[in-house]
């Protein structure tokens, strides 16, 4: 199903792969659209990301095909697809926002900021902020490349 929202929204070749193989990896094979976690795990990211409020780590925690996450990401995003996510955060885990939400991420957060989409460094850098589980993205990459005929 998010391949065809990615396909519809006008993302194709080399961009769609790398799309494909971030959001693979996020959801763990498009299995999680939450990021997997305790409270105290999450407590780390409460005074980032936008979050101002104790427990906000984990109230905003990763979620959708690119596993969004931090309070500014949410209300940016929510802002760009018109729904509040703010005070609705579990909107992100319906797979039809999920999908609009993880697209408008992608095309004004990811995209501006990749020169080239064959490389992984760059895109899962934009995606994730660094590059964990950088061989795992790089293989996803490979094979939709594979799949989708680019």
């Amino acid at each position: 199903k998010f391949l065809a929202v990615a396909q519809k929204s006008g993302i194709k070749g080399v961009e769609l792969a790398a799309l494909m193989a971030q959001a693979a990896h996020e959801t763990m094979g498009f299995h999680r659209l939450v990021e997997t976690g305790s409270k105290t795990y999450f407590a780390q990211y409460d005074g980032k990301l936008g979050n101002d409020k104790p427990g906000d780590g984990y109230r905003f925690r990763g979620r959708a095909h690119l596993h969004i996450t931090g309070k500014y990401n949410y209300r940016i995003i929510g802002k760009g697809i018109g729904v509040d996510l703010v005070k609705h955060p579990e909107l992100l885990e319906k797979p039809d926002i999920a999908a609009r939400a993880s697209i408008w991420y992608w095309n004004n957060i990811v995209k501006p900021g990749v020169k080239d989409f064959n490389d992984v460094i760059a895109v899962t850098s934009r995606v994730q902020g660094g590059a964990g589980g950088l061989g795992d993205r790089a293989s996803n990459f490979e094979d939709y490349k594979r799949k989708l005929r680019v």
